[in-house]
């Protein structure tokens, strides 16, 4: 028959739960089984608070990364900013010819014709659209940074997944994925419409070479950017991926973020 010594007070976990101080076995001559338990408190307590600032190490951790993700998010909507002007207001950023000489900033803004101050305007509408689509995706990678994870040791479709038992979080990321992917498709349109345009426009003001590279350098980079944008916005919608458009890295999220998990 086992003997069992006396058991001290149960210890408390770091996040709450019952813990339990170790346990030895051993036996009796005559074949008894004892039971011991190591009533050694103060290294079972050290014991706790090395696994509590641990955990805590790891929670201060996650919060410094999800808020570098999203100063690393703004600064990259400041940078795009700058891309999107030049991109956008071609009648005022291309060289064009004013007689003698280069038209000046001024120039471009002042005693235009008609066709002249409709380019104009639709040039600041293309832009207002853009800035829009840029202001709604840095949104989207607000909400995901917030409630979703990126883990690399699981597939990029796992999350759909995991979503079934958080329907709350599912529908905002659908909801999210449908409105940036409307976005982008109808910034594209506009867009391509914009070059059409500027280029009436400025085919009326050559001013050699330089109007063409520089056009050619404006509108390129920033048109293959959406082209890509909205087919992976595509993909998202489709698939109901959290891929991101902000990060300068390919970054899918594809799990929950540890502080919304359900606690079973």
């Amino acid at each position: 028959m086992a003997s069992v010594h006396p058991i001290p007070p149960v210890m408390q976990g770091p996040n709450g739960q019952l813990s339990y101080p170790p346990v030895q076995y051993g036996q009796q001559p005559g074949g008894h089984q004892t039971i011991t338990i190591v009533n050694n408190v103060p290294a079972f307590t050290q014991s706790l608070k090395k696994k509590e600032s641990s955990n805590k190490s790891q929670d201060s951790k996650r919060v410094d990364d999800e808020y570098w993700q999203k100063v690393i998010a703004i600064l990259k909507f400041a940078m795009d900013f700058f891309g999107l002007v030049m991109a956008t207001l071609l009648s005022i950023f291309v060289p064009q010819n004013c007689g003698v000489t280069t038209c000046t900033f001024e120039e471009n803004l002042t005693d235009l014709t008609a066709y002249n101050k409709f380019v104009l305007g639709w040039n600041f509408a293309t832009l207002g659209v853009l800035m829009f689509y840029a202001w709604r995706s840095a949104r989207r990678e607000a909400w995901m940074i917030e409630y979703l994870d990126q883990d690399h040791n699981i597939a990029h479709s796992n999350l759909q997944g995991q979503l079934e038992g958080y329907p709350e979080i599912k529908e905002g990321l659908r909801q999210r994925n449908i409105e940036v992917f409307v976005i982008a498709v109808f910034s594209l349109l506009i867009l391509f419409i914009n070059i059409g345009v500027s280029i009436g426009l400025v085919a009326d003001y050559y001013d050699g070479f330089r109007t063409i590279t520089v056009f050619i350098t404006n509108v390129l980079v920033v048109t293959q950017k959406f082209v890509a944008i909205t087919l992976t916005m595509r993909k998202c919608y489709t698939s109901g991926l959290g891929l991101s458009l902000i990060r300068t890295e390919a970054v899918c999220y594809n799990v929950v973020d540890k502080d919304h998990i359900k606690v079973v």
